[in-house]
């Protein structure tokens, strides 16, 4: 992989706060994302792409479940969702890369609070998960997807997306701390391959039998994608929000420190 010209996005003032530091990571992030087309376009073009085709293939297993409700309603939180995690994970390619090209190396011995780095991750992700957000409920809208549970589920659904683009950062920079290399890449993806379609992905619980149905019974993801999905499926209820919630903090809490650990051991 070829190095990244240095902009003047690169240069980070020494010196400053936590946030401020973060931010200017952010602006960093943002605009070299663009500069790895091979990260950028896949975890653009996937989410739309499955919405299309599961809304297609599985429509009709869906309707078996919801009758009065157009397939997309299922699977466009899904794909909001699962793009939203890609695309956290894909941030730290970007990570990877700043190894390669000794970006780490002079924040590691730059004035500046070392969790900065990965607050700027965080804050990258969570803004980042909004573009699959956009994308994907503008195919559901030409599609003719309804909104039975009003604002309060689209504000969910963008709740979910945000919660699992930084879980998919804080996993992936967990990696690329470690291992440094592409090698991780792999790693990173499976795990979150793993995570979301062990869960009721395709078809609700009710769905789901065997061994699949004890493993996405317990899974967090799965908990995530009912309170993301509730607002597209019928109305809103704490009942369905809160474990979500729990999910989402049990998993941040963990891999924050799984990051956060990797972040202390770095050395320049």
């Amino acid at each position: 992989m070829s190095p990244v010209p240095a902009s003047s996005s690169d240069h980070i003032a020494p010196g400053g706060s936590l946030m401020a530091t973060a931010w200017a990571l952010v602006r960093r992030n943002l605009v070299n994302i663009t500069r790895l087309p091979s990260a950028l376009v896949p975890s653009l073009v996937f989410p739309i792409f499955g919405t299309i085709a599961f809304s297609s293939l599985y429509g009709a297993a869906i309707r078996q479940y919801y009758p009065s409700i157009n397939a997309l309603n299922w699977y466009v939180p899904l794909n909001v969702v699962q793009g939203a995690a890609f695309g956290g994970v894909f941030l730290a390619f970007a990570t990877i890369r700043d190894f390669q090209t000794g970006i780490v190396d002079r924040l590691l011995v730059a004035p500046l609070q070392r969790r900065a780095m990965l607050l700027g991750a965080i804050l990258t992700a969570a803004v980042r998960a909004i573009i699959p957000f956009v994308l994907v409920m503008i195919i559901g809208i030409l599609g003719g997807m309804s909104f039975p549970g009003g604002l309060m589920g689209v504000l969910l659904l963008l709740i979910g997306c945000v919660a699992t683009g930084v879980l998919g950062c804080l996993w992936g920079t967990g990696l690329a701390y470690r291992f440094k290399t592409m090698a991780a890449a792999p790693l990173m993806q499976v795990g979150v391959f793993v995570l979301v379609f062990l869960s009721a992905t395709q078809v609700p619980m009710r769905g789901l039998s065997g061994w699949l149905h004890t493993i996405a019974r317990i899974n967090p993801a799965t908990n995530l994608l009912r309170m993301s999905r509730q607002g597209f499926l019928g109305p809103v209820t704490w009942h369905d929000t809160w474990p979500g919630l729990l999910a989402f903090a049990g998993m941040g809490v963990a891999l924050l420190l799984f990051a956060d650990r990797g972040l202390k051991k770095l050395n320049p």
